[in-house]
């Protein structure tokens, strides 16, 4: 994968960004070089302008769920691309393969392998690019994860600010309606149902500072999702021994289309 990495690092600084609004998609070769020829495209290329001169580059199947997610810091020049943040890899269904983080193209800190349920199995440590341990993680059932929780009595769980749970889930399932986009391309079935899953951050301030996929359906479905969990509100931040402090959230999504044929 480390190679897969370079690859598209270097295409990056051949195909610098181009600000359109703070974000644009197009199509591209395998190998992320644009084309505007949709017969000899094999994928969608969605670049976002991120603060601290980062470019978040995401690559899907053209009908289909996320390939990888890479986060590229480009110098003034705006020539000179490299990894820098953020690098997620994901299985031919969609579901998270592997995430970790980089530094100029350097593998650092904790990595993570992900089962077919997305959920985390293995913890690879790096220490500049050199890997340092390989540790087995303990995979917790939804009940197990929520007993620890509330074995917690020091800990008060983040809460929506708008409404709370209630006011969470009615906003969750606004942005859960099919975009246009993803229903064409179920046009053949008069039902359908899946899941995703989100991952997304909650700091100690209650604002919601990034969210990405676990479990990826489709660009449109994706964007629609994680752009409303971002832009959804702020929260009361979860609290431990009284002081806030930076959480993760993990939210299923579910998308039924009904066409009534």
């Amino acid at each position: 994968m480390i190679l897969t990495m370079f690859v598209y690092c270097a295409v990056a600084q051949r195909y610098p960004l181009k600000h359109i609004g703070d974000w644009d998609i197009h199509l591209a070769y395998s190998t992320g070089k644009p084309t505007s020829r949709l017969d000899s495209a094999t994928i969608m290329v969605e670049r976002t302008v991120l603060p601290n001169n980062i470019m978040r580059v995401k690559h899907y199947s053209l009908t289909g769920p996320m390939i990888r997610l890479m986060d590229l810091r480009f110098d003034t020049t705006k020539k000179n691309g490299f990894i820098d943040g953020l690098y997620i890899a994901y299985k031919p269904n969609g579901v998270i393969d592997t995430l970790g983080q980089c530094e100029k193209n350097v593998r650092i800190g904790s990595w993570y392998a992900y089962n077919d349920s997305a959920k985390a199995i293995t913890k690879i440590v790096y220490k500049n690019g050199r890997k340092q341990s390989v540790e087995a993680l303990e995979v917790l059932t939804k009940e197990e994860e929520e007993k620890r929780k509330k074995a917690c009595t020091t800990c008060k769980p983040a809460s929506y600010s708008n409404g709370g749970n209630e006011g969470w889930k009615k906003h969750i399932s606004i942005v859960a309606e099919p975009t246009q986009r993803y229903v064409g391309l179920k046009e053949t079935l008069s039902r359908f149902k899946t899941k995703m899953l989100v991952n997304f951050i909650v700091d100690s301030l209650g604002k919601v500072t990034d969210a990405y996929m676990l479990k990826s359906v489709e660009w449109s479905m994706d964007k629609k999702v994680t752009d409303g969990i971002l832009n959804g509100g702020n929260w009361i931040p979860e609290t431990k021994d009284g002081i806030p402090v930076k959480a993760y959230h993990t939210q299923p999504v579910t998308i039924f289309i009904h066409t009534g044929k």
